[in-house]
């Protein structure tokens, strides 16, 4: 659930909503939708680190490697001078997240 919220909030996120555009960036801020935008990754990282157990050699890579693409996007977007999110990093963050999942559902206990 924690990754669809990131995709949700983060595929919305613009400086400048074009006029009578629905946006979370309206109601919550930029900033506040930023933070829960990349709290969500992170929270969700940190829950399947407590399933999953301790890291391993699956693990680890499978928890890690998605949380790169919404820091990523972050960075991008504080440094540019675009209006809106990248939108290719939330879509990528969903799928490697879910292809996670499925590795540690392989991993024997």
């Amino acid at each position: 659930m924690l990754a669809g919220v990131h995709l949700e909030l983060a595929r919305k996120i613009t400086r400048a909503p074009r006029p009578g555009e629905r946006t979370y960036v309206s109601v919550f801020g930029l900033t506040a939708t930023m933070a829960v935008a990349l709290a969500a990754p992170v929270l969700s990282a940190a829950l399947l680190l407590a399933w999953a157990g301790p890291p391993g050699p699956i693990v680890l890579p499978a928890v890690v490697v998605p949380l790169v693409l919404p820091m990523f996007a972050a960075r991008r977007f504080n440094r540019t001078e675009s209006s809106r999110w990248p939108a290719a990093e939330p879509a990528l963050y969903v799928l490697l997240t879910f292809a996670g999942y499925f590795l540690l559902g392989l991993q024997p206990r």
